[in-house]
């Protein structure tokens, strides 16, 4: 999906970084999470990573709006 938008869409490249980036820190946040109840089970503190997670969750909506804003206009463009 990422390689069609960036071949069809160059305009919108920099808003497509920033969801790549922010998926990234979320895959991120995921896999400290993991780690962290391999190890401690569920003793392991949660909250604080689905704060945090949460958190990222929302920009990554956010990124998802702008990107789509981005492409209605390139489309108008077009």
């Amino acid at each position: 999906m990422f390689t069609l938008a960036e071949l069809y869409f160059p305009k919108c490249h920099e808003i497509l970084e920033l969801i790549k980036r922010i998926r990234d820190e979320a895959s991120a946040i995921q896999r400290e999470y993991k780690e962290l109840y391999r190890e401690y089970g569920p003793d392991s503190d949660g909250a604080t990573y689905s704060k945090k997670l949460t958190l990222v969750l929302g920009e990554f909506a956010e990124a998802i709006e702008s990107y789509k804003g981005a492409l209605a206009s390139y489309a108008r463009e077009v």
